[in-house]
Order: C-alpha cells, then structure tokens, then sequence
C-alpha cells in the first residue's frame, strides 16, 4: 500500500483577479499571484510511495521504494505546467525498476520513459508546457 501525501485532496490555485470587488489593493492582488504561480514551480511536498503512484502538482520529490516489485511514476501532464521542476528518486537496493512515465504521448528528452535501476539514484525533470526535459540526474537508469 504506498505512502500517500496529507494533502492528497489539494486543489488547484485560484486565479487572483487584479481588481478586487471589495478595493484592495492591486499589489497585494499581485503578490498573491506571484505566491500560487511559485508554489506550483517550487513545491515542498515530498512523498513516498512503494507502489504505482501518479504524481501531484503539490509533489516536489517522490522517494520510490521498489523492494516489493517494479514501480510506475506517472507525471502529471506537463501542458500548462511551463517551469514545473519534479524529481523522482529510487531509495532501495532491489533489482525491481522505478520506471517514470509521462502522460500519453509526452517525453522526457525525447523518452517515453525513464527506469531507475540503482539505489538512490535520482532524475529531476521539468516541464517547457509541452515535455518534460531532464534537468538532474544522480546514479544509473537504463535510458537517459
């Protein structure tokens, strides 16, 4: 059974209007928006997970533990994520894959997939708002 986010009911930001009804202020309005567009580039959210597991816009770092067999990340879709930074790190010893996988016909540097082989070995991916490019990368895969 993974281990899943608190937040795993996390809904995405509202858009802050910049004139509000009630005459705040438009610079608060607009450090509002700065606030929400950073949090989806630089999320804090770190989960961990021992089975297939589809990634949330709140997930920053995803620690995969294959002990118990071959584990799918499936990526959020990277349209309209332009600056969304992911990582996806393997933290057993086993010979199971940690296999990161986009959604439908998206790649990673050209990559349907990606598969983590060794202990502790991480790729750090990030969205242009169409694919995912490859970013970081610690220790083996068996592509990229």
């Amino acid at each position: 059974m993974p281990v899943t986010s608190p937040r795993v009911n996390f809904r995405l930001l509202r858009t802050v209007p910049l004139e509000w009804e009630d005459g705040q202020d438009l610079l608060l309005a607009l450090a509002v928006r700065q606030l929400q567009e950073r949090s989806l580039q630089h999320p804090l959210e770190v989960v961990a997970v021992t089975a297939n597991y589809t990634a949330l816009d709140i997930d920053g770092l995803i620690l995969a533990d294959a002990t118990a067999g071959d584990v799918t990340i499936t990526l959020p879709t990277a349209e309209a994520r332009e600056g969304r930074r992911m990582e996806v790190k393997k933290t057993d010893a086993s010979a199971n894959l940690v296999v990161i996988d986009p959604q439908g016909t998206q790649t990673i540097d050209g990559s349907t997939t990606i598969s983590l082989t060794q202990q502790y070995a991480l790729r750090g991916i990030k969205s242009d708002g169409t694919n995912w490019w490859l970013v970081s990368a610690i220790g083996n895969a068996t592509a990229l």
